[in-house]
């Protein structure tokens, strides 16, 4: 889980830009619903956007499939569309679950928001607090802040390789939810320190959401 360096960042912006030299020109919001499809199989419904805000930011809903895809696959649409000063690569943000729940949309909605508002170039290790002082995430939870990771589910891990807007690689961002002694920690400390407590924790997924739990610091 630790952080792709600025380097490793622009090998990955310029493999994206050699993959895409043979691909035609399409409509943003017409690529991502194909390459949705394509990852995560047949669209169970689209969570529109009704706020004023823009980009719009939808979420996308995937039911679970038997033996390849044992959770719901959560994944917004829009936040690529906006482009962080100083960057290096666009975001989507993604959400596995075992259960679907509207609270987990709406968190995904409000963070996407957030990041565009905020300018927030957010990436692997990035920590996010739902708001100053943090409310929690969901109805009566210690988790009131997230840490976002470049998604390790297969096949949309390598979504990357071959997904650009205007030259800049669009990379999914795995949101976890934490604790605010959590969100501290990795402040303090690193993410990969973090990573090393949670392989202490084998009952927390770190990939796939299973609900509300226990600070683990």
């Amino acid at each position: 889980m630790s952080r792709p360096s600025k380097d490793e960042r622009k090998r990955l912006r310029r493999d994206a830009e050699l993959a895409q030299k043979d691909t035609p020109a399409t409509d943003s919001l017409q690529f991502r619903e194909l390459t949705y499809k394509q990852h995560f199989g047949e669209c169970r419904s689209v969570a529109h956007d009704v706020a004023s805000m823009l980009p719009h930011i939808d979420v996308y809903i995937f039911e679970p499939r038997e033996e390849e895809r044992e959770f719901y696959t959560l994944v917004t649409s829009g936040l690529s569309e906006f482009q962080p000063k100083g960057g290096f690569g666009r975001n989507e943000l993604i959400f596995y679950c075992k259960d679907l729940k509207d609270e987990y949309i709406s968190m995904l909605r409000n963070l996407a928001h957030a990041i565009i508002k905020n300018g927030i170039d957010a990436g692997h290790g990035h920590t996010l607090k739902n708001g100053n002082p943090p409310e929690p995430l969901f109805d009566k939870s210690p988790l009131s802040c997230v840490l976002l990771h470049e998604t390790d589910v297969e096949p949309e891990c390598d979504l990357s390789d071959g997904w650009e807007i205007d030259n800049e690689p669009v990379f999914l961002l795995n949101v976890m939810p934490i604790t605010q002694a959590e969100c501290d920690f990795i402040q303090d400390n690193d993410v990969a320190e973090f990573a090393d407590l949670l392989e202490e924790h084998p009952e927390i997924d770190v990939e796939i959401f299973g609900g509300s739990r226990k600070s683990i610091v």
